[in-house]
């Protein structure tokens, strides 16, 4: 094997694992997306089940204690659908803001490391768009990941 294929066949492994990083680098953020997105599974799922309860105990008793103790529940759940997307929402955000804004960091600091014969190797602006536009696409490594593995629930429980 040649050194430059032996080079390329570990690129790959170099992207996996700064990805890697760049995910682990959005913080206590991502257990609470996590958390967040389980809950509004769990919400999801079992809302039909508490609606259909809530229209039958208001269908069949009218004003006793069941029904309204159902509509209760329903309404709670529908808050709780609510308060979970609020704090998934900023979440995923601050861990995304946090992944972005190490890998800015790191790529900026290697730019200026490495000096002025960086900008030989690239085009005009091509430095500018990966710190600027790719170094954001690339913060939601560890959100995509987590939101991955979370949006197979609901189908899986229906």
């Amino acid at each position: 094997m040649s050194v430059a294929r032996d080079r390329g066949a570990w690129k790959g492994v170099y992207v996996s694992a700064t990805l890697a990083r760049v995910g682990r680098k959005g913080g206590a953020w991502l257990p609470v997306m996590a958390l967040a997105a389980l809950t509004g599974s769990a919400v999801t799922l079992a809302l039909p089940s508490v609606l259909g309860r809530a229209i039958d105990a208001v269908v069949a008793g009218g004003a006793d204690a069941s029904s309204g103790r159902w509509v209760l529940v329903a309404c709670g759940l529908v808050l709780l659908s609510m308060a979970v997307e609020i704090v998934g929402a900023y979440a995923g955000t601050a861990s995304t803001a946090g992944a972005t804004a190490w890998l800015r960091d790191r790529m900026v600091r290697h730019v200026l490391a490495v000096g002025p014969r960086a900008g030989r190797v690239f085009d005009n602006g091509d430095l500018v768009s990966r710190v600027s536009g790719n170094a954001a696409e690339a913060g939601q490594a560890g959100l995509a990941v987590v939101l991955a593995a979370t949006a197979e629930l609901p189908p899986a429980g229906a």
